[in-house]
């Protein structure tokens, strides 16, 4: 797994505004499972039964990530971010409440 991807910016206004993001990443393998809940009046609860995940990467599999961000301007707003990452073999579990 090769990501060579790039993310640029060539406006003084950068990246902006509440919740903008700009992502960069590479996964050998993955098993994942998300809840997100965006701008909802109540979150009572959240409620995931029992989860089994499994990931591998064959052997010698290589998982490499020569992304670039570049902006030319800052990041900025509430939730605002910029990420580059790379996971070889994981198993994922996450909640999101955004209001």
């Amino acid at each position: 797994m090769l990501n060579s991807g790039s993310i640029t910016s060539t406006s003084a206004g950068g990246l902006s505004g509440i919740g903008s993001s700009a992502s960069i990443s590479a996964t050998g393998a993955a098993a994942s499972v998300s809840v997100a809940s965006i701008y909802d009046l109540s979150v009572s609860s959240a409620t995931l039964g029992n989860v089994t995940q499994t990931a591998t990467n064959a052997i010698g599999a290589n998982v490499s990530n020569t992304g670039t961000i570049s902006l030319a301007g800052p990041i900025s707003g509430n939730g605002a971010s910029a990420s580059i990452s790379a996971t070889g073999a994981g198993a994922f579990v996450s909640f999101r409440s955004v209001k």
